[in-house]
Parts: C-alpha cells; structure tokens; sequence
C-alpha cells in the first residue's frame, strides 16, 4: 500500500486539488514509514491522477479535497481520508500505524468541532462525511 501526503512546507496541503508536491509514503518491513517527495503539478485533474496512478498510490491523505477530485479517486480504487492536517511525518507514521483515523491530533479544527458536536447531540448534521463514493454522480 502506498499513500500520497499533499505537502506544503513539510505540512499536510491545506487542499489536495491545488498541490504541486507531495510524500509518498509505505512501510517498511519493520512496519517504520518511508517518505518519498514527488512532484504532483499537472495541467488538469486527470493529469494529476494519471501521475498518481503511476506512482501506484491506494490512498490519498489530505486536508480539503473537491467532490470532482474525490470522485475521480474514488473511480481509481483510491481510498481517500480528508479533513487532517499537520505534521508530515506524524501524519504518515500515524497512517503506518493505522492510528490516524482514530485520533483526534490530526483533525482539522473545524472537523474536531463537528466531531465533538456530533458526541453529544446525534442529530447534530453540520458535518458530513464526503460518503460513499457511489454518492457522486458522473457529473461532479
């Protein structure tokens, strides 16, 4: 398996759609993460995925992402955990651990506000999920 990490200044992109540079990230036999820069710029959105399916990426980690991005993964078998920021080397070590959907640390601000709102009220709906990929229409 192998992660593509959107970075900024050794820090998760804030929005996948518009990044030019990014880690690829995959354990190693002793289960420690390795991180890879790659250059992501490309002139269109299936551009960007034609680099990243070469790279052999199954997951996307990233703070934002467009539904049109997000569904062009999601046609590409490409698993994609948004709303997290940070530190790339925590947050990829965290991904290698398979920690870093259960913590709150890499959350963005608001998602942790949503999160906490949605403990204590269960009808609370101001923060969705992007879903299922079957959620999308072609026409995203």
């Amino acid at each position: 398996m192998k992660m593509l990490l959107p970075a900024w200044n050794f820090k998760v992109a804030p929005v996948f759609d518009v990044s030019r540079s990014a880690f690829l990230v995959e354990p190693d036999e002793l289960g420690s993460a390795n991180f890879k820069q790659v250059d992501i710029q490309a002139n269109c959105l299936n551009d960007k995925f034609e680099i990243i399916k070469q790279l052999g990426v199954t997951n996307i980690v990233c703070g934002a992402i467009s539904r049109k991005a997000h569904h062009v993964a999601c046609l590409n078998n490409i698993h994609v955990i948004s709303f997290i920021c940070g530190d790339v080397s925590k947050v990829g070590n965290a991904w290698v651990s398979n920690t870093l959907e259960q913590s709150e640390e890499f959350l963005m601000p608001a998602r942790k506000c949503c999160r906490q709102s949605e403990a204590h009220n269960s009808e609370a709906k101001r923060c969705k999920s992007r879903g299922d990929c079957n959620d999308y229409s072609s026409n995203s």
